[in-house]
């Protein structure tokens, strides 16, 4: 059954405490990092693209931009799209880490657990840079690790860096901490959000690493995904698996330079690789404000599932999607794919400050043609109004 033109609906619903939240940090100055050198077997082999992307040069960002995101992602100076990740480059092998020590999990209230102390450390007085990001004085660092169970943040900063776990980010709305996962292999990332009276601060998910799950609970503001490699397995009878889940009621959203794809062959269980769903209000919103969707690279292969399911029939503002790359699908009509979810009331991408620009197939008999808001394949961007 080809479960991409189903409503927002079809997926599951998960429990109120299985949520995170996170608020801007501004004002920092943002500089970039470098990669490893271990090889890894990728869950599925990358395809083919249609043009090679040109890595660029570091470069020093200050946040907040205007006007599409209050968040945004350091220059890597190594990549500057999803096509060019390569399993060496994310998790723990992207920093060269390749031995963990076991050390449980539990509850991080802003200083190291029992069975910690060997490999955790707080950063001092002022910021530290780490990965292109700015963490202020008192956040714990966690490396080379490999978590019994998940940590579950509820205050304070913590870095999980080089490592294997998963984490929730739980922090009360109004906390200026969050939480980061950076170069590490994880099971789970998820944020609570303001319909559960959570926000983190802030909350970042860089270079790792999902073999096998995605980020099923996005459901915070101020939340960056970046250069990650998300691949997700069929799920169980009765689940809706995703590659990354919001819930609506956001702001300062930015997905970029990720390489998303499903494993294995459909069995009706896959429902969006970005799944920007609808579920109900947040702070008295249902839609999304500053959200940047860029330069991503998307791979449905077997697995049939949506590729980009984008805000439907909701209030949504200063929404970026641009850059983003498809791999083709040989048999599928060009103008009904699962490419992405197909609705009656997809955003106005030609007013409120959004915009949808270069989005196109990477390969296959309609490389570089566009991919439009409403499923279609096009020759001409025709609603690129200027992104």
């Amino acid at each position: 059954m080809n479960n991409y033109f189903e409503t927002s609906s079809m997926h599951s619903g998960i429990s109120s405490n299985i949520v995170l939240a996170m608020t801007l940090i501004a004002s920092l100055t943002l500089t970039a990092c470098g990669g490893g050198d271990e090889s890894r077997v990728p869950a599925a082999a990358p395809l083919a693209s249609a043009a090679p992307i040109t890595p660029v040069a570091p470069a020093t960002i200050t946040v907040p931009p205007a006007p599409h995101s209050l968040v945004v992602l350091p220059a890597s100076g190594t990549i500057t799209h999803g096509m060019q990740l390569t399993p060496e480059m994310v998790g723990p092998a992207g920093i060269a880490i390749s031995s963990f020590a076991d050390v449980p999990g539990g509850t991080f209230s802003g200083t190291p657990l029992n069975g910690w102390s060997d490999h955790a450390r707080v950063v001092g007085p002022g910021v530290e840079v780490i990965d292109g990001y700015s963490f202020p004085a008192g956040t714990v660092v966690l490396q080379g690790v490999n978590l019994s169970s998940e940590v579950v943040v509820n205050s304070g900063w913590l870095v999980l860096r080089g490592s294997k776990g998963s984490l929730l980010l739980n922090h009360p709305k109004g906390s200026k901490d969050g939480g980061a996962a950076l170069y590490s292999e994880l099971s789970a990332f998820n944020t609570v959000g303001a319909k559960d009276g959570r926000q983190p601060a802030l909350s970042i998910c860089h270079r790792c690493y999902f073999p096998h799950s995605g980020l099923e609970n996005i459901y915070s503001n101020n939340v960056i995904i970046s250069e990650s490699w998300i691949a997700v397995d069929p799920g169980n009878t009765g689940d809706h698996v995703d590659g990354i889940q919001t819930w609506g009621g956001q702001s300062g959203l930015n997905i970029s330079r990720n390489r998303l794809q499903w494993n294995g062959e459909q069995n009706g269980t896959q429902s969006g690789l970005i799944a920007m769903y609808s579920d109900g209000a947040q702070n008295a919103s249902t839609g999304y404000n500053k959200i940047v969707i860029e330069n991503n690279y998307i791979v449905i292969g077997k697995g049939g599932g949506i590729g980009l399911h984008a805000p439907m029939n909701v209030p949504t503002m200063n929404m970026k999607v641009s850059g983003n790359r498809w791999a083709w699908v040989d048999g599928y009509d060009p103008d009904y794919t699962p490419a992405i979810y197909r609705g009656p009331k997809f955003a106005n991408y030609r007013k409120n400050g959004n915009c949808w620009s270069d989005n196109r197939w990477s390969d296959g008999e309609h490389a570089n043609k566009f991919l439009l808001p409403d499923n279609s394949t096009g020759i001409t961007d025709k609603y690129n109004t200027g992104c």
